[in-house]
Protein backbone atom coordinates (compact mmCIF):
# COMPACT_ATOMS: atom_id res chain seq x y z
CA UNK A 1 0.00 0.00 0.00
CA UNK A 2 1.52 3.29 -1.12
CA UNK A 3 0.02 6.39 0.45
CA UNK A 4 1.38 9.91 0.45
CA UNK A 5 2.02 11.74 3.71
CA UNK A 6 -1.09 13.88 3.14
CA UNK A 7 -3.27 10.86 2.47
CA UNK A 8 -2.08 9.30 5.73
CA UNK A 9 -2.70 12.54 7.61
CA UNK A 10 -6.18 12.81 6.12
CA UNK A 11 -6.91 9.18 6.98
CA UNK A 12 -6.41 10.13 10.62
CA UNK A 13 -8.47 13.28 10.25
CA UNK A 14 -11.46 11.74 8.47
CA UNK A 15 -11.76 8.74 10.77
CA UNK A 16 -14.90 9.21 12.87
CA UNK A 17 -16.16 12.27 10.98
CA UNK A 18 -19.25 12.84 8.87
CA UNK A 19 -18.86 14.07 5.30
CA UNK A 20 -19.74 17.62 6.34
CA UNK A 21 -17.18 17.59 9.14
CA UNK A 22 -14.55 16.08 6.87
CA UNK A 23 -14.89 18.77 4.21
CA UNK A 24 -15.65 21.95 6.18
CA UNK A 25 -12.05 23.17 6.48
CA UNK A 26 -10.12 24.67 3.60
CA UNK A 27 -6.67 24.24 5.15
CA UNK A 28 -6.24 20.99 3.24
CA UNK A 29 -6.11 23.07 0.09
CA UNK A 30 -4.29 26.11 1.49
CA UNK A 31 -1.71 24.20 3.53
CA UNK A 32 -1.35 20.91 1.65
CA UNK A 33 -2.63 21.74 -1.87
CA UNK A 34 -5.18 18.92 -1.70
CA UNK A 35 -8.97 19.02 -1.82
CA UNK A 36 -10.75 17.14 0.96
CA UNK A 37 -13.24 15.66 -1.51
CA UNK A 38 -10.40 14.23 -3.60
CA UNK A 39 -8.66 12.78 -0.54
CA UNK A 40 -11.89 11.06 0.53
CA UNK A 41 -12.34 9.63 -2.94
CA UNK A 42 -8.82 8.25 -3.06
CA UNK A 43 -9.07 6.63 0.37
CA UNK A 44 -12.43 5.05 -0.47
CA UNK A 45 -11.20 3.78 -3.84
CA UNK A 46 -8.20 2.16 -2.17
CA UNK A 47 -10.47 0.44 0.32
CA UNK A 48 -8.98 2.18 3.35
CA UNK A 49 -12.06 4.00 4.63
CA UNK A 50 -15.80 3.38 4.24
CA UNK A 51 -19.07 5.07 5.16
CA UNK A 52 -20.10 3.51 8.45
CA UNK A 53 -23.84 3.46 9.25
CA UNK A 54 -23.59 1.44 12.46
CA UNK A 55 -25.80 3.01 15.12
CA UNK A 56 -23.12 2.67 17.80
CA UNK A 57 -20.98 4.98 15.66
CA UNK A 58 -23.44 7.47 14.18
CA UNK A 59 -25.24 8.06 17.49
CA UNK A 60 -21.94 9.28 18.94
CA UNK A 61 -22.34 12.38 16.78
CA UNK A 62 -25.45 13.41 18.72
CA UNK A 63 -25.25 15.42 21.93
CA UNK A 64 -26.52 14.07 25.23
CA UNK A 65 -29.71 16.23 25.20
CA UNK A 66 -30.51 14.92 21.71
CA UNK A 67 -30.06 11.33 22.83
CA UNK A 68 -32.26 11.89 25.87
CA UNK A 69 -34.90 13.49 23.67
CA UNK A 70 -35.03 10.35 21.50
CA UNK A 71 -35.56 8.18 24.57
CA UNK A 72 -38.04 10.51 26.20
CA UNK A 73 -40.31 10.57 23.12
CA UNK A 74 -40.55 6.78 23.36
CA UNK A 75 -41.17 6.84 27.13
CA UNK A 76 -37.83 5.21 27.88
CA UNK A 77 -35.77 6.29 30.89
CA UNK A 78 -33.15 8.95 30.21
CA UNK A 79 -30.68 8.49 33.06
CA UNK A 80 -27.02 7.66 32.54
CA UNK A 81 -23.99 8.94 30.63
CA UNK A 82 -23.65 9.15 26.86
CA UNK A 83 -22.51 5.55 26.42
CA UNK A 84 -25.44 4.24 28.47
CA UNK A 85 -27.91 6.35 26.51
CA UNK A 86 -26.55 5.09 23.17
CA UNK A 87 -26.69 1.49 24.35
CA UNK A 88 -30.29 1.99 25.47
CA UNK A 89 -31.28 3.50 22.12
CA UNK A 90 -29.71 0.57 20.25
CA UNK A 91 -31.52 -1.92 22.48
CA UNK A 92 -34.81 -0.17 21.71
CA UNK A 93 -34.09 0.81 18.09
CA UNK A 94 -37.20 -0.96 16.79
CA UNK A 95 -39.55 1.18 18.85
CA UNK A 96 -37.67 4.49 18.55
CA UNK A 97 -38.31 6.59 15.46
CA UNK A 98 -34.90 7.51 14.08
CA UNK A 99 -36.02 8.46 10.58
CA UNK A 100 -36.35 12.17 11.23
CA UNK A 101 -33.14 12.57 13.20
CA UNK A 102 -30.98 13.14 10.14
CA UNK A 103 -28.40 10.62 11.28
CA UNK A 104 -25.35 10.75 9.01
CA UNK A 105 -22.93 7.98 8.21
CA UNK A 106 -19.42 8.37 9.57
CA UNK A 107 -16.19 7.64 7.74
CA UNK A 108 -14.27 4.83 9.42
CA UNK A 109 -10.93 3.20 8.75
CA UNK A 110 -11.38 -0.46 7.85
CA UNK A 111 -10.24 -2.99 10.44
CA UNK A 112 -7.38 -4.28 8.31
CA UNK A 113 -5.81 -0.80 8.40
CA UNK A 114 -6.28 -0.11 12.12
CA UNK A 115 -2.74 -1.30 12.87
CA UNK A 116 -1.36 1.09 10.25
CA UNK A 117 -3.50 3.86 11.76
CA UNK A 118 -1.88 3.30 15.16
CA UNK A 119 1.63 3.06 13.70
CA UNK A 120 1.26 6.42 11.94
CA UNK A 121 -0.21 8.40 14.83
CA UNK A 122 3.02 10.42 14.79
CA UNK A 123 1.82 12.28 11.71
CA UNK A 124 -0.77 14.14 13.79
CA UNK A 125 1.95 15.23 16.18
CA UNK A 126 4.00 16.84 13.43
CA UNK A 127 0.94 18.35 11.79
CA UNK A 128 -0.05 20.15 14.99
CA UNK A 129 3.44 21.11 16.15
CA UNK A 130 4.46 22.45 12.77
CA UNK A 131 8.22 22.50 13.35
CA UNK A 132 8.99 19.53 11.12
CA UNK A 133 6.86 18.82 8.06
CA UNK A 134 4.64 15.76 7.84
CA UNK A 135 6.50 14.89 4.63
CA UNK A 136 9.82 14.64 6.46
CA UNK A 137 8.28 12.67 9.32
CA UNK A 138 6.59 10.23 6.95
CA UNK A 139 9.82 9.72 4.97
CA UNK A 140 11.54 8.84 8.26
CA UNK A 141 8.77 6.33 9.02
CA UNK A 142 9.14 4.67 5.60
CA UNK A 143 12.84 4.16 6.38
CA UNK A 144 12.02 2.76 9.85
CA UNK A 145 8.67 0.95 9.38
CA UNK A 146 9.08 -1.28 12.42
CA UNK A 147 9.31 1.55 14.93
CA UNK A 148 6.37 2.58 17.07
CA UNK A 149 4.70 5.95 16.61
CA UNK A 150 6.43 7.35 19.71
CA UNK A 151 9.79 6.05 18.50
CA UNK A 152 9.23 7.83 15.18
CA UNK A 153 8.58 11.17 16.92
CA UNK A 154 11.68 10.81 19.08
CA UNK A 155 13.82 9.59 16.19
CA UNK A 156 12.83 12.46 13.88
CA UNK A 157 13.52 15.09 16.55
CA UNK A 158 16.87 13.57 17.53
CA UNK A 159 17.93 13.39 13.88
CA UNK A 160 17.01 17.05 13.42
CA UNK A 161 19.22 17.95 16.40
CA UNK A 162 22.16 15.97 15.04
CA UNK A 163 21.80 17.61 11.63
CA UNK A 164 21.58 21.17 12.97
CA UNK A 165 23.44 21.46 16.28
CA UNK A 166 26.64 22.65 14.62
CA UNK A 167 24.93 25.19 12.36
CA UNK A 168 25.33 28.88 13.10
CA UNK A 169 21.56 29.17 13.37
CA UNK A 170 20.54 26.91 16.24
CA UNK A 171 16.76 27.38 15.93
CA UNK A 172 16.02 23.87 14.62
CA UNK A 173 18.07 22.25 17.36
CA UNK A 174 16.52 24.48 20.02
CA UNK A 175 12.98 23.72 18.94
CA UNK A 176 13.68 20.00 18.74
CA UNK A 177 15.14 19.94 22.27
CA UNK A 178 12.05 21.77 23.52
CA UNK A 179 9.64 19.40 21.76
CA UNK A 180 11.50 16.35 23.06
CA UNK A 181 11.26 17.65 26.61
CA UNK A 182 7.50 18.14 26.28
CA UNK A 183 7.01 14.82 24.49
CA UNK A 184 8.85 12.78 27.10
CA UNK A 185 6.81 14.22 29.97
CA UNK A 186 3.43 14.45 28.22
CA UNK A 187 3.42 11.24 26.18
CA UNK A 188 6.13 9.01 27.69
CA UNK A 189 5.70 10.07 31.34
CA UNK A 190 9.49 10.00 31.59
CA UNK A 191 10.54 12.85 33.87
CA UNK A 192 14.28 12.16 33.77
CA UNK A 193 14.47 12.27 29.98
CA UNK A 194 12.23 15.32 29.92
CA UNK A 195 14.60 17.18 32.25
CA UNK A 196 17.59 16.08 30.17
CA UNK A 197 16.18 17.67 27.03
CA UNK A 198 14.90 20.67 28.95
CA UNK A 199 18.45 21.22 30.21
CA UNK A 200 19.80 21.09 26.67
CA UNK A 201 17.13 23.51 25.45
CA UNK A 202 17.72 26.05 28.22
CA UNK A 203 21.50 25.80 28.16
CA UNK A 204 21.58 26.20 24.39
CA UNK A 205 19.66 29.47 24.67
CA UNK A 206 22.07 30.91 27.24
CA UNK A 207 25.20 29.51 25.60
CA UNK A 208 24.25 31.15 22.33
CA UNK A 209 23.62 34.40 24.19
CA UNK A 210 27.07 34.14 25.78
CA UNK A 211 28.62 33.52 22.36
CA UNK A 212 26.85 36.55 20.87
CA UNK A 213 27.30 38.83 23.88
CA UNK A 214 30.42 40.71 22.65
CA UNK A 215 28.63 41.79 19.47
CA UNK A 216 25.18 42.40 20.93
CA UNK A 217 26.33 44.56 23.84
CA UNK A 218 27.71 47.08 21.34
CA UNK A 219 24.40 47.58 19.54
CA UNK A 220 21.65 46.99 22.08
CA UNK A 221 21.04 47.78 25.72
CA UNK A 222 18.93 45.93 28.27
CA UNK A 223 18.96 42.26 29.11
CA UNK A 224 20.96 39.91 26.91
CA UNK A 225 20.17 36.69 28.78
CA UNK A 226 16.59 35.51 29.14
CA UNK A 227 14.67 32.32 29.88
CA UNK A 228 10.97 32.08 29.05
CA UNK A 229 8.59 32.02 32.00
CA UNK A 230 7.23 28.54 31.24
CA UNK A 231 10.70 27.01 31.33
CA UNK A 232 11.73 28.92 34.46
CA UNK A 233 8.53 27.81 36.20
CA UNK A 234 9.21 24.17 35.31
CA UNK A 235 12.56 24.38 37.05
CA UNK A 236 11.09 26.20 40.03
CA UNK A 237 8.47 23.48 40.40
CA UNK A 238 11.22 20.85 40.51
CA UNK A 239 13.01 22.76 43.26
CA UNK A 240 9.88 23.59 45.25
CA UNK A 241 8.77 19.95 45.28
CA UNK A 242 12.27 18.80 46.30
CA UNK A 243 12.68 16.69 43.17
CA UNK A 244 16.00 18.48 42.69
CA UNK A 245 18.26 20.79 44.68
CA UNK A 246 19.93 23.86 43.14
CA UNK A 247 23.26 22.05 43.49
CA UNK A 248 21.98 18.93 41.68
CA UNK A 249 20.37 21.02 38.98
CA UNK A 250 23.57 22.98 38.38
CA UNK A 251 25.54 19.78 37.81
CA UNK A 252 22.78 18.30 35.65
CA UNK A 253 22.84 21.40 33.45
CA UNK A 254 26.59 21.08 32.99
CA UNK A 255 26.77 17.30 32.62
CA UNK A 256 23.70 16.81 30.40
CA UNK A 257 25.04 19.23 27.82
CA UNK A 258 28.51 17.78 27.28
CA UNK A 259 27.61 17.01 23.66
CA UNK A 260 26.77 20.61 22.85
CA UNK A 261 29.49 22.42 20.87
CA UNK A 262 30.66 24.62 23.76
CA UNK A 263 33.49 24.41 26.26
CA UNK A 264 33.20 23.14 29.80
CA UNK A 265 33.89 26.64 31.12
CA UNK A 266 31.16 28.15 28.96
CA UNK A 267 28.71 25.54 30.18
CA UNK A 268 29.56 26.26 33.82
CA UNK A 269 28.92 30.00 33.29
CA UNK A 270 25.60 29.30 31.58
CA UNK A 271 24.51 26.86 34.30
CA UNK A 272 25.43 29.34 37.05
CA UNK A 273 23.34 32.05 35.40
CA UNK A 274 20.37 29.69 34.93
CA UNK A 275 20.41 28.80 38.64
CA UNK A 276 20.59 32.50 39.56
CA UNK A 277 17.71 33.25 37.17
CA UNK A 278 15.51 30.48 38.57
CA UNK A 279 16.30 31.56 42.13
CA UNK A 280 15.37 35.12 41.07
CA UNK A 281 18.76 36.59 41.90
CA UNK A 282 18.50 40.14 40.54
CA UNK A 283 22.29 40.32 40.19
CA UNK A 284 22.53 37.13 38.12
CA UNK A 285 22.97 38.87 34.79
CA UNK A 286 25.36 41.45 36.25
CA UNK A 287 27.60 38.67 37.55
CA UNK A 288 27.60 36.91 34.18
CA UNK A 289 28.35 40.14 32.31
CA UNK A 290 31.28 40.83 34.62
CA UNK A 291 32.74 37.41 33.97
CA UNK A 292 32.39 37.84 30.21
CA UNK A 293 33.75 41.41 30.21
CA UNK A 294 36.81 40.35 32.20
CA UNK A 295 37.61 37.72 29.56
CA UNK A 296 37.89 40.29 26.78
Amino acid sequence: MKLSAIEVLYMHFVNGRTHGEATEYDFWLTQYSSKAENLIGRLINRGIIYENDDLSVVLRKLKVPELKNLLEHSDIKVSGNKSVLIERIIENRYIIDLKNEGLESVYSVKNEFKSFLNQTEFINYFHFNGHISVYEAYDYYLKHPNRTSNEIVIGVLKERIEDNINNTNKYDALKSFQLLSHFYIDEMKDLDSSIYYLNNFTMLIILQSILNYPAYKMITSGSHFNIDNFTADRYRALLETNQMTPYALYHALVDDTENLPYSYEQRKKAARFIIDYIMEDEDGEIKLRCLLDNEE
